[in-house]
């Protein structure tokens, strides 16, 4: 019986597939790049919430006339080559009338034009105040997400220890998470998350869930550029200096080794410890724009304290695990204070653009009568690129006055498009033992104690062949954890 009910579903979908398949190829394909994006990437993360950035990322409309070369390189289907010429097009005759003017670059075929229209569009400089308007009215929207998981079967025996038992679970096995967000895109965002790990009561004394986030974004196309309020994330250069947003390492978007910092965004995860909490401002007058920030959070530490150390009150370390099942755990949560002070300056013209970062941070741990708090430190960065005809170099090197070896990490890269269907990509590492990438996102294969190269290549014969491939040679020169003696590896891929 049930046999012959899952034939007659099978049928009736066929058909149903079948009938609505023409309409669907057209609008199907967008959608299978951003998924497919979507997918290559999902593995280096530990939840699909992580991931609503990185969608957001993919999805928002891009306006032709004003989007710069890292948000274009960020469309499916746009290549270092398309790219360059569609900036080439805006230097000689001005802004686009239309996307029906792409035709006449070299490289933009109408199956090509098709396929990028979904995260396009053209908006003239005296449509953009109406539009935008419009846009709000017409375009806001809510979201609510309510999400919840449970392991089983159920394997820790901390769930069922007695009530005086000091690592007994306080909470059940659930992890659950709610949020709530009203965006009009590319003009506001007002959101509202919480979650629970498993293990962690419903109710951390007053508050709901054991994290809370809340953010209030704004951005505009005048002096006032962008205000952030609440949790928010920043990335600038190469992320090496500040990067709290997604960063790829070697996956299989070869050509994807760029940070294209986004500068100030709104904080739409529950990771708890990739964001910073405060305020944000962007300012820009013509070609200079400047970022102002300010984080102050509190966070857990379980670290003991050594007697023999001089500043034994103040040696102690950030817990950023998130954690908090025990009574222990929540008892030092929320005990120590991060906080950070940035300033970000950036100067743009036709061909690339230079930018200077600085940034001040400490660390308090709350004794109960008062804050005792740790030596500042205070880092700075220099970065940039410029593009060349068909070639786009970048860099960012960082610096600590307070360490042995002044440079503590640097990058150097370069995206080549040789022909309208070969692309080729370059980048160089390297990353000190003393180098702290707790707020960066820098590529490599490690967080500190690397040096490497990496070469990636991008070809399409005919069609919808792609063939992409990459080797990263990388070394680690001082002996590292699990191995007592300097190390190097490499990796390969093919597809």
């Amino acid at each position: 019986m049930f046999r012959g009910m899952e034939r007659k579903i099978v049928t009736l979908a066929m058909c149903i597939v079948l009938s609505v398949y023409q309409h669907a190829t057209a609008q199907q394909e967008p959608v299978d790049d951003v998924q497919d994006v979507l997918e290559r990437q999902s593995e280096n993360f530990e939840s699909n919430n992580d991931l609503s950035e990185l969608e957001e990322q993919f999805t928002l409309r891009r306006d032709i006339n004003r989007a710069g070369a890292e948000e274009l390189q960020q469309v499916p289907g746009l290549t270092l080559s398309h790219v360059l010429a569609i900036l080439m097009h805006r230097q000689r005759f001005g802004p686009f009338l239309s996307m029906e003017e792409l035709q006449v670059l070299p490289g933009f075929d109408a199956p090509l034009i098709r396929r990028i229209l979904p995260w396009l569009e053209c908006r003239s400089p005296d449509q953009l105040l109406w539009y935008r308007l419009k846009k709000g009215i017409n375009q806001g929207k809510h979201e609510c997400l309510l999400y919840g998981l449970r392991s089983w079967p159920l394997m820790d025996k901390r769930y069922s220890l007695s009530d005086t038992a000091e690592n007994r679970f306080l909470g059940d096995p659930f992890r659950s998470h709610i949020r709530y967000r009203y965006q009009v895109p590319g003009l506001l965002s007002v959101g509202w998350a919480a979650e629970k790990d498993p293990g962690e009561p419903w109710m951390n004394g007053t508050r709901l869930m054991d994290f809370n986030s809340l953010h209030v974004f704004a951005e505009h196309t005048g002096f006032l550029r962008r205000l952030a309020v609440g949790d928010f994330q920043y990335n600038c250069g190469q992320g090496l200096l500040l990067g709290t947003g997604l960063g790829f390492s070697q996956s299989a978007m070869v050509m994807q080794i760029k940070r294209n910092a986004s500068g100030i965004r709104p904080f739409r995860s529950v990771n708890e410890s990739r964001y910073l909490r405060g305020f944000a401002i962007g300012l820009s007058k013509g070609t200079w724009q400047a970022d102002l920030l300010f984080s102050s959070r509190r966070v857990s530490t379980r670290m003991k304290m050594d007697s023999l150390h001089q500043d034994a009150q103040l040696d102690f370390r950030l817990d950023l695990d998130g954690l908090h099942r025990t009574k222990s755990e929540i008892a030092s949560s929320r005990k120590a204070l991060e906080q950070l002070a940035g300033l970000h300056v950036v100067h743009r013209t036709s061909s690339g653009k230079l930018g200077a970062a600085m940034r001040f941070d400490r660390n308090g741990l709350d004794t109960g009568s008062a804050i005792a708090w740790s030596r500042g430190m205070a880092s700075f960065s220099v970065h940039g690129d410029r593009t060349w005809r068909n070639f786009h170099f970048f860099f960012e090197e960082r610096r600590n006055p307070r360490s042995i070896q002044k440079t503590d990490a640097r990058v150097i890269g370069l995206l080549a498009s040789l022909h309208t269907r070969v692309d080729v990509s370059l980048l160089y590492r390297k990353y000190s033992a003393s180098y702290d990438a707790a707020s960066g996102s820098g590529f490599g294969q490690f967080s500190s104690n690397e040096a490497g190269l990496y070469f990636g290549f991008k070809w399409r014969p005919a069609g919808r062949w792609t063939v992409s491939a990459y080797q990263d040679h990388w070394q680690r020169p001082l002996p590292s954890y699990r191995n007592n003696a300097p190390t190097r590896g490499s990796s390969r891929f093919l597809e």
